[in-house]
């Protein structure tokens, strides 16, 4: 009985650790065009640099235009 108690309770323990870890996603805004010379020499090459570099740890998802950043919520 001993035994089975310490086996439960192993396991039950051994539920609550996360099994695989997930990525993070960062999304990040910029109120510029996609065009705009800012986001493709150094925003676009930044995120995808840092996405490799992260090798799946995080993961940046880079948005243009002014639907999430706009003058009224910077």
């Amino acid at each position: 009985m001993k035994l089975r108690s310490s086996v439960v309770a192993v396991v039950a323990a051994l539920a609550g650790l996360p099994t695989v870890s997930q990525a993070e996603t960062l999304i990040f805004a910029t109120t510029n065009p996609e065009q705009h010379p800012i986001n493709q020499g150094f925003l676009v090459p930044w995120v995808e640099r840092i996405n490799v570099a992260a090798n799946g740890a995080v993961e940046i998802d880079i948005r243009h235009g002014p639907m999430l950043a706009n003058h009224t919520n910077f």
